[in-house]
């Protein structure tokens, strides 16, 4: 019949063409494993860190490709559980499903992390990179460090065995526009008291002191945090390390003490109220309050 038949350009031919599902191919191809993610940051950290001149048009390009590799890595992080759900059935659904995904998807970073090396290329370079891929470098980091397998932490291993990674942390306070970001990565290691034993025995750690003392508001208050738990997380630990470094301690203590600016004053008598209320009733502390 005439009016059943129609030619390529009709609209009725158009309209049949948006009413048939086609499949669509990935815009840029199969996305990448979390393998290949880290490998591209690794390639490409490494063109931030060469010691030869690098041409500007390089250099930008390398720091937008880690911002899409970071970004691709937060996305495959992200809790994709069906929001459909709720209470026990939403936990259910995470604990069955995105848990292990996510878990599976960390240690494969962390994996390759580790065996790149790439960790000290993303403090060394995170005031290199843009600023949201710094934030994403903290989340990141988060994530591995609260990896665990068994007992066994395998990023708080490798950052025990190369301890020159936390000194940097430490003197990222000296780097003010991505400060927070250090600091904020040097507290999730220091969670764990090994790391925080190696921090506390660094002469760098005495470097604390004189960040909480600066001008910059925000480097300060995120220094003093940082302090803050080195001296209150691990109890035991802490009052050996006061026991041991009474006379070094207190005197950068003294210097806080003996500012000026009200803000260190006030923080430095924080810091000894929260020493004393965190081990008024533990023995541990009996060695340091004796010497007064």
């Amino acid at each position: 019949m005439k009016d059943a038949c129609f030619s390529f350009t009709s609209p009725l031919f158009h309209s049949s063409l948006l009413s048939t599902h086609i499949p669509r191919m990935p815009l840029f191809g199969k996305p990448k494993s979390p393998k290949e993610l880290i490998q591209s940051i690794h390639e490409n950290l490494l063109i931030l860190s060469s010691s030869q001149s690098k041409p500007e048009k390089e250099r930008r390009k390398a720091v937008e490709n880690i911002a899409v590799s970071l970004n691709n890595l937060r996305e495959l992080l992200t809790d994709k559980s069906d929001t459909r759900l709720t209470g026990r059935e939403r936990d259910a659904d995470l604990s069955n499903s995105e848990r292990t995904r996510i878990n599976e998807i960390i240690t494969d970073i962390t994996h390759e992390l580790i065996n790149l090396n790439v960790l000290p290329l993303l403090i060394a370079n995170l005031d290199a990179i843009e600023f949201e891929s710094s934030k994403h470098v903290v989340d990141l980091f988060g994530h591995v460090m609260r990896r665990q397998v068994g007992s066994y932490n395998p990023c708080a291993q490798y950052l025990l065995a190369n301890p020159n990674i936390l000194v940097s942390l430490l003197h990222g306070y000296s780097r003010p526009d991505r400060a927070i970001h250090y600091g904020a990565i040097l507290r999730d290691a220091c969670r764990h008291e090994s790391l925080a034993k190696v921090v506390l025995s660094s002469p760098e750690f005495y470097q604390l002191f004189d960040y909480v003392q600066g001008t910059a508001f925000d480097v300060s208050s995120d220094a003093f945090s940082t302090l803050k738990d080195l001296l209150t997380r691990h109890k035991t630990l802490v009052a050996e390390f006061l026991s041991t470094n009474y006379d070094e301690f207190f005197k950068h203590y003294s210097n806080m003490i003996a500012a000026e600016n009200y803000v260190t004053n006030r923080q430095a008598l924080k810091v000894i109220t929260l020493l004393c209320r965190v081990h008024q009733s533990e023995h541990e502390f009996e060695p340091l309050t004796s010497r007064r």
